[in-house]
């Protein structure tokens, strides 16, 4: 059965949304000194930095949607 809302929940929705995703990385973001300071070259760094973030920024959310979208 369709759910009706208002426009005004919509985008309360959708703010809470891109809201939620921006705080699962911030603290990636914030810790990136500390992800590099170990590493060995520019490189390594880099790679570390693109993983963590991707990880936190895409495969957690995606996982997310797909477990709420089976139930």
């Amino acid at each position: 059965e369709p759910i009706q809302i208002s426009s005004s929940q919509l985008g309360c929705a959708w703010i809470y949304g891109l809201i939620s995703w921006y705080s699962s990385l911030v603290a990636g973001i914030s810790n990136q000194s500390d992800y590099s300071r170990f590493a060995t070259s520019a490189k390594s760094a880099l790679y570390g930095t693109l993983i963590g973030t991707n990880l936190l920024g895409f495969l957690i959310p995606l996982f997310s949607i797909l477990t709420a979208s089976s139930m």
